[in-house]
């Protein structure tokens, strides 16, 4: 609706002399010669400035605007016009805002004296509604406005006519400066106190510091409210310009001394303009139509240097209320809506700008997977379906998780790059103990990498880190004996001391089993044939004996065909105490005796030869005399 009354006003009552004028731009050097200006103006809008389409336009308009939305139209303002300092002046009847940029020109002031018409640039500068400066009209009545050798305001009842100011009030004086541009807005005596405080907040403390980076020449902000004193500084540090530029942007803020740093990856990327964009009927209205190229930039959080996920709004140079759900912050010259809180989704533009940050976000991928910083932290900031809304999703979201899943873009175990069906999840623990072959894959992933939610989710990859699917893993391989025998000794303690952990662990390295959900675990692995003998054979725990304890302990028994004793070499603190839970008998003579009685009773010793039944005779003996 707002955009169908400007386009009416605009038709009937700006007229060429608005329009086209020779002497546009033209600077005034003496108060007099600006003096004379705005009277000229004066009399070329005062008749179209009370009709009721310009009153019903600024009411659409003001109806739109929330309050702190004068803010960002002034910085936005103060960008455009290559200010490189701007500072923020909050007091209980009023706001100051000034910059160090290009101070004010007849075509400033016409764009101002008017409704939808701008002297913004597209491609060049942030805004191009040409009706920003009208939000001022949310908290003032009387906008001031100073900048060179002009000083003059606006009205509510006029608010497209130029009131010059015969005398400066002492208590603005002190706050002005010759080489700045100077924005006083009175706040309205109806704004309640709330209000008020609402932007005192906003600019101490909602003003992001990412809200400065993608300003082209605002480089510090100082802001000042009841003796508070904010700051925000930046500073760039270019990394690489091919394929994509790359830099790196600090933020300090310093909140009464206090100082605090912000720091951002950057990724821009120069795209040529398709025909078929140029087409868009909003793009030849805002005159994006004319240009040639235009600049896709994407930002990621960075802490201590390495990239991490942060929840964002879209940026057109300044925030939106578009809230994105992407972990990233997406920057481009999109087509807004008046109240910069959507994007127009018919729009050819942004289609098109939408699907170019999918492409660019797939070059960001190779960069990163590239970066020996990077490469193990990005992918914990790729989108997630469940939190970004659908049309986003669509656009920028499923093109790079199709192109993932097509392309070698993980990060493996072995430092190698492999596509997502030839890898799986897996703790750094089973990683050591066990193949990926045993998955049915060709590689593990890094276990080092964040961002596990992202590869299980979006690109599919199976998951074995999760407690019960490794379980499941872990007995699956353990009953492949025929792997088993391939493994040394190093490797079969590795893996029992890898099951001690997980089953009588601390709680932040075991299963976090119930103790009935331990016990069956237990009675499982008691039936499995995963203790390894001298003879490097396997057997159930309960059929072998631990290695003796000490030198004095005889071993002359080892070679009794019902004796099974426990490879020396897989023994370790933590694995005796696993072989002894789930029934490896103690090196002991009742051991021994116990099992050669066994063998007799169920006959296995007529299979042993009368050396060997000699001897397990004598040993019997022995141990009778010694127990008599």
């Amino acid at each position: 609706m707002v955009q169908v009354i400007m386009a009416q006003f605009s038709k009937r009552y700006i007229t060429d002399a608005l329009i086209e004028r020779d002497t546009m731009g033209a600077l005034a050097h003496t108060e007099t010669e600006a003096m004379e200006l705005i009277q000229k103006i004066v009399k070329d809008v005062s008749e179209g400035a009370t009709h009721p389409l310009v009153k019903n336009t600024v009411r659409l308009l003001l109806e739109s605007f929330p309050f702190d939305h004068v803010l960002t139209e002034l910085l936005q303002n103060a960008d455009d016009v290559g200010a490189t300092i701007a500072e923020i002046k909050l007091r209980e009847d009023g706001m100051f805002f000034s910059h160090d940029g290009e101070q004010f020109n007849e075509e400033h002031l016409r764009a101002l004296c008017s409704i939808g018409r701008t002297t913004k640039k597209a491609g060049v500068h942030i805004g191009f509604m040409g009706i920003g400066f009208k939000a001022s009209f949310k908290v003032s009545d009387t906008p001031h406005i100073f900048s060179g050798p002009y000083r003059f305001y606006f009205t509510r009842e006029e608010v497209i006519v130029p009131h010059w100011l015969d005398e400066v009030p002492v208590e603005i004086q002190g706050h002005l400066r010759p080489d700045h541009t100077t924005f006083f807005l009175p706040f309205r005596e109806d704004l309640p106190a709330e209000t008020i405080n609402f932007l005192k907040e906003t600019v101490l403390t909602k003003l992001e510091p990412l809200s400065v980076v993608f300003l082209q020449n605002i480089q510090k902000v100082n802001i000042s409210v009841d003796g508070k004193l904010r700051q925000l500084t930046k500073s760039r540090e270019i990394l690489s310009e091919s394929p994509l530029i790359k830099e790196r942007v600090s933020v300090t803020e310093k909140i009464d001394g206090e100082e605090q740093g912000y720091d951002y990856l950057i990724f821009k990327k120069i795209l040529d303009i398709p025909d078929q964009v140029k087409s868009d009927h909003r793009a030849k209205d805002s005159h994006r139509a004319e240009l040639k190229m235009t600049t896709v930039t994407i930002a990621f959080n960075l802490r201590d240097g390495f990239i991490e996920p942060a929840k964002s709004v879209l940026y057109t140079f300044l925030p939106t209320h578009v809230r994105t759900g992407l972990r990233f912050t997406v920057n481009c010259d999109f087509l807004l809506n008046t109240q910069r809180t959507d994007i127009d989704l018919a729009s050819k533009w942004n289609l098109w700008l939408l699907d170019s940050v999918s492409n660019v976000l797939k070059d960001i991928v190779y960069e990163l997977i590239h970066d020996e910083k990077q490469k193990l932290y990005f992918y914990d900031v790729l989108p997630r379906k469940r939190e970004v809304p659908e049309i986003l999703f669509t656009k920028i979201a499923e093109p790079l998780i199709k192109h993932m899943k097509e392309n070698p873009l993980i990060l493996t175990a072995e430092d190698i790059l492999a596509k997502p069906s030839e890898v799986v999840l897996a703790s750094e623990d089973v990683q050591r103990i066990i193949p990926p072959a045993k998955a049915g894959v060709r590689y593990y992933v890094n276990p080092r990498i964040r961002g596990k939610p992202f590869l299980e989710g979006e690109l599919g990859i199976k998951d074995l880190s999760e407690p019960v699917e490794e379980r499941k893993y872990v007995l699956n391989a353990l009953l492949d004996k025929s792997w088993l025998t391939t493994l040394d000794a190093t490797q079969i303690r590795s893996i029992y001391e890898f099951l001690h952990s997980k089953l009588y662990g601390r709680e932040n390295e075991s299963w976090k089993l119930t103790w009935s959900q331990r016990y069956e675990m237990e009675k499982l692995l008691k039936e499995m044939e995963i203790v390894r003998s001298v003879h490097g054979r396997y057997y159930r725990a309960r059929e072998t004996i631990l290695p003796k304890k000490s030198e004095t302990q005889s071993d002359d028994m080892v070679d009794l065909p019902c004796l099974i004793f426990v490879d020396p070499a897989v023994v370790s603190e933590t694995s005796l105490e696993l072989l002894r839970n789930l029934g490896a008998k103690v090196f002991a003579d009742e051991s021994i005796v116990t099992r050669i009685l066994e063998s007799h009773g169920n006959g296995d010793w007529k299979q042993w030869t009368d050396e060997e039944r000699l001897r397990s005779v004598a040993y019997i003996a022995k141990w009778l005399e010694k127990n008599d």
